[in-house]
């Protein structure tokens, strides 16, 4: 009698045994659902909680390394701009040397100067005696940038050119504020023409935007 009640309660705990056990594993794999009244409360395990955070962290790691090497290098130098580098430019006494608007300069370097629908714009194009186009500058104002670009003729500082450059658009692109100034410099060459970028009145990091949207536009639209 005492080995027959004995062999029941065996059959009665095994399935308990299973219950528990399957209790257990779903705890471990995916948390622990409980009802409190109306309310529906899951508890994470303090494992699989530890490993989100630490993933977490991990991210904001990454991000923030990853921004700071976007940030711009700019290199300091001495050298004082030649403001007639990006002032207007006008030369009527000689006749191979011609004003022309944004339209004609951008046909004859293919640039997308137009586009940009900057102020002030200034051009010229010197042509030789048949009236070949032998050289050019464009000067204007884009988002509180002074701008020059030109084919034909050295634009960008020797001070500038001898910086390590960076990388922004695509292009290799030189930085450099003017001593311990408020001037930024920036100077690229994008499909044979030189592009010079001055501003005192933007930051770093807002210039080096600029430049690069300036540099993409080119891209796209030259």
């Amino acid at each position: 009698m005492n080995k027959k009640y004995q062999r029941e309660m065996e059959q009665i705990h095994a399935p308990r045994e299973l219950i528990d056990r399957t209790k257990r594993e779903v705890r471990e794999a995916g948390g622990q659902t409980q009802k409190a009244g109306r309310k529906t409360l899951v508890f994470f395990p303090l494992r699989q909680a530890a490993a989100l955070a630490a993933a977490l962290v991990l991210i904001v790691l990454v991000s923030m390394f990853w921004l700071r090497g976007k940030e711009p290098a700019f290199a300091v130098i001495s050298e004082e701009l030649d403001q007639n580098s990006l002032s207007p430019q006008f030369g009527l006494l000689d006749p191979q040397h011609r004003n022309v608007s944004a339209e004609e300069f951008d046909q004859a370097f293919e640039t997308a100067a137009a586009s940009l629908e900057g102020e002030d714009f200034s051009a010229y194009l010197v042509r030789s005696l048949n009236g070949e186009v032998e050289s050019g500058r464009a000067t204007f104002l884009y988002e509180n940038c002074r701008v020059a670009v030109a084919r034909g003729e050295e634009l960008l500082p020797q001070e500038l050119t001898a910086t390590a450059p960076q990388q922004l658009a695509g292009l290799r692109v030189y930085l450099a504020r003017e001593g311990t100034g408020e001037c930024l410099l920036a100077g690229f060459e994008l499909a044979g023409n030189q592009w010079l970028l001055e501003t005192d009145q933007l930051k770093e990091q807002a210039f080096a935007e600029v430049v690069a949207r300036l540099a993409e536009s080119q891209q796209k639209n030259g």
